[in-house]
């Protein structure tokens, strides 16, 4: 299914580029960093009880999911203030929680310790088809308000451990002499979290500052529904949608 849709979204591209004609499109490719959050709390990163179970009763606060993305862009243009835009990208979404690990701290070079971070990452990666109308107020600034509909490609949680560290001794090495404790590094563990839905669409508004051959852009996204299939896992809430703030440069191609 995913696949079928994949190529769909892919001729519908190249139709586009097919049938535009060279003195009204322009074309590039894009890039920057994606900042994902869920809208609301999902799991038990704030049920006491579970909280217990991990040994740790401090909550879970939610983040950011930060990404990188990108891809091609097509601009086409009727006049000087008002065109379409299609874009096909690779998009990350999801979000993350963290809170601090009491139980394991970094150590400076004077002594002094801060808490490390216990991380669980919902992974939400996507080929997106953002699809709208353009409009130019000013020859420095453009806005584009249209939908983003997208095909999840990828849906994994992604957490942080820590194991024992045996090459690295922190009690006999300088210069942390006399400092209790045991030398320990960080692991990440990543599994399928096949329910997220196949496909999802999204309102999207960016903002460009055009510069010599291109321009940069702020652009956000909220999905307008919710992005998993299940409404609870054992007991515990799944319904959320994803808003992400992405920020970076497109390069237009002369030609």
């Amino acid at each position: 299914m995913k696949s079928i849709l994949l190529s769909i979204i892919l001729l519908l591209s190249i139709n586009f580029l097919v049938k535009a004609s060279d003195s009204e499109i322009k074309w590039g490719i894009k890039g920057g960093l994606n900042f994902g959050f869920f809208n609301s709390d999902i799991g038990p990163w704030k049920d006491v009880n579970a909280l217990y179970l991990t040994g740790n009763t401090v909550p879970f606060d939610i983040s950011v999911r930060m990404g990188i993305g990108g891809g091609l862009v097509m601009n086409y243009t009727f006049n000087d203030a008002f065109g379409l835009y299609t874009e096909l990208l690779y998009s990350p979404k999801g979000s993350t929680y963290q809170r601090d690990n009491l139980n394991v701290v970094q150590v400076s070079q004077s002594g002094a310790n801060t808490p490390t971070k216990d991380i669980v990452k919902y992974a939400l990666d996507y080929v997106e088809l953002p699809l709208g109308i353009s409009i130019s107020p000013h020859r420095r600034f453009n806005f584009k308000i249209g939908l983003a509909p997208a095909v999840n490609v990828s849906s994994r949680i992604k957490s942080n451990y820590w194991k024992e560290d045996k090459n690295n001794d922190l009690v006999n090495e300088p210069p942390f002499n006399n400092v209790p404790g045991t030398a320990v590094k960080e692991d990440y563990e990543k599994i399928k979290f096949d329910y997220a839905k196949n496909v999802i669409c999204s309102a999207s508004f960016e903002i460009n500052y055009n510069i010599s051959d291109g321009y940069c852009f702020l652009n956000f996204t909220k999905s307008l529904g919710e992005v998993y299939d299940i409404s609870e896992m054992n007991g515990y809430n799944m319904k959320t949608q994803n808003t992400v703030i992405s920020v970076g440069l497109t390069y237009l191609f002369s030609y």
